[in-house]
Order: structure tokens, then sequence, then C-alpha cells
């Protein structure tokens, strides 16, 4: 099997608002490689992490769907059922890859480590509407990953 699926990038700012991170700051939609069929979500979670160069660094991450909500990853057997229960197109970003804002520092280089912190929802249903919706804004940023400050 050698597919691919798109992968976009987030950011929660520390007020909780949602943004897509632009192509110039280090986000933009991604082609991320889909080998195994079986693939679970913690290796779908390094291929998102790898792809915007982000597995060397220490932020808090998390996968959200493809409508920008945190992704239940046990509501699924493996990410191949995640696409199949919602007939997903693989040519559309159907994941993110968010990143915490509060655990990016804006004025400090990130910290090399190995270390990756991957968020498990034990909610047993997915897409639940939330009491507290999240707003999602299209802007740019005033900081980015691995740009000069």
């Amino acid at each position: 099997m050698n597919r691919k699926f798109r992968c976009g990038r987030l950011i929660r700012t520390s007020d909780g608002v949602l943004k897509e991170v632009e192509l110039k700051h280090g986000g933009g939609s991604r082609f991320c490689p889909w080998n195994d069929k079986d693939m679970d979500f913690q290796t779908v979670h390094g291929i998102a992490l790898n792809r915007f160069e982000l597995n060397d660094y220490k932020y808090k991450t998390q996968l959200y769907d493809f409508n920008q909500r945190v992704l239940d990853i046990n509501a699924y057997k493996n990410f191949a059922q995640y696409i199949e229960r919602f007939g997903l197109n693989t040519n559309s970003t159907i994941l993110y890859l968010c990143t915490i804002e509060s655990f990016a520092h804006k004025n400090e280089s990130p910290t090399k480590t190995k270390d990756t912190i991957v968020t498990t929802i034990t909610s047993s249903e997915p897409h639940k509407a939330d009491t507290n919706q999240q707003q999602t804004q299209k802007s740019p940023l005033k900081f980015g990953f691995n740009a000069e400050t």
C-alpha cells in the first residue's frame, strides 16, 4: 500500500482560539505517506511531526480532525477506520497537527529533545458538540516555528 493523506497545521493560542498556520510560518497543508492500512494514530502523529519538522522540538501537540476539533483517537481501531467512517478524500486536508501556544515560548528557541507529548482523549463519542465552541481564524501568525525572530 503506497497512499498519501493531507495534513494541515493549527496552533491553539493561550486564549483558546485556533489559527491555521500559514506555509511561510511552517504550516500549510502537506502530503504525508500512508504505507500501512493498519497504521495507528501514534504513527500518524509521528509522521505529521516529522513532516512539519517538529519531531526534535519539545512542543505539546495534538491531532485534530478534518473539522478542526480534537481527534478522539480511541473511537477508531486505526487511521483507516477514521477515514472510512467519514468517507474522507485523502486529497483534502483530513487531519491537523495542533501546537499549543502556551508551550511554544515566543521569545525562546525551542529545545531539541526526543520527547513528544501525545494527548489521548478518553471520550467514546467522537465529534460530540462542545458547549464551549472553539473559534477558528485564518490569519497570519505573529510568531512562527523555525523562523528568525
